[in-house]
């Protein structure tokens, strides 16, 4: 399994989840962008901006929002073979499952969802259960 990052254009929208890998723009530095690289439940991210400066950020903490979104990650899984191969190809975000992102294969029902134990894929849209676990960056 080998999920590489791709962006999706989404600019000018309230960055209003704590997610890693978007490209961002301060909303009140419209020349300010950088990447959120850490996230924090309470409404909270890192961001390390492109002068190579890192700051938290308000996405939801005190009822305020300090980014804007430049650019949402997609993935691309492949390697998958049997019955799983249907879980390859490109997915796009679709909604939240557990305050996480989901995502959605662009051209089919597989989808990809965070569980506490980590990134999951099933082949249809159905989060209780699933064919592949991705637990962390180093896995294959």
């Amino acid at each position: 399994r080998r999920w590489k990052v791709n962006s999706i254009s989404l600019e000018g929208e309230l960055l209003k989840w704590p997610e890693v890998g978007v490209r961002v723009r301060q909303a009140t530095a419209p020349t300010q962008f950088g990447m959120t690289v850490d996230t924090d439940v309470s409404g909270w991210v890192k961001v390390k901006w492109d002068h190579g400066a890192e700051e938290k950020c308000r996405v939801g903490a005190e009822g305020t929002y300090d980014l804007l979104v430049i650019s949402l990650p997609s993935f691309t899984a492949s390697g998958a073979g049997g019955l799983g191969k249907a879980c390859n190809g490109q997915y796009v975000r679709v909604g939240c499952h557990n305050g996480m992102p989901k995502y959605r294969q662009e051209r089919g029902d597989t989808i990809m969802f965070f569980e506490d134990d980590g990134w999951k894929m099933n082949c249809q849209d159905d989060t209780r259960q699933w064919v592949y676990q991705h637990l962390d960056s180093g896995a294959s």
